[in-house]
């Protein structure tokens, strides 16, 4: 920046232009240390509206709340849930506005 009367100034600013939110397709919750659960994948998240995991007959298996960190570890009501799709529902805004809305399968596998 120079002023009228000649005075320069100069001011840099790192800015974090990256921002995603992925969506993994599968998991394997049988205690081998891969895969174990299910989570978001993302980095700069500002707000989590909707994270909600249903299995086929519609049930709510999972809530993860507004918590991008939140993972489901395959059970419902202390029990362990049935090999099969389940249907992801995430909706999300990242830093600079960017908005998430995802309808996605997930597999669980054992």
């Amino acid at each position: 920046v120079v002023s009228n009367e000649g005075c320069e100034a100069e001011i840099t600013k790192k800015v974090n232009l990256n921002t995603y939110l992925n969506i993994a397709t599968s998991f394997s919750p049988n205690n081998d240390n891969k895969n174990d659960d299910f989570g978001l994948i993302h980095k700069e998240i500002k707000d989590i509206q909707e994270y909600k995991i249903y299995n086929r007959w519609g049930e709510l298996v999972f809530d993860g709340g507004n918590d991008p960190d939140a993972r489901w570890d395959g059970t419902f009501r202390g029990q362990d849930q049935e090999v099969g799709v389940y249907i992801l529902y995430v909706k999300a805004l990242g830093a600079y506005n960017q908005e998430y809305n995802f309808k996605e399968n997930i597999t669980l596998i054992r």
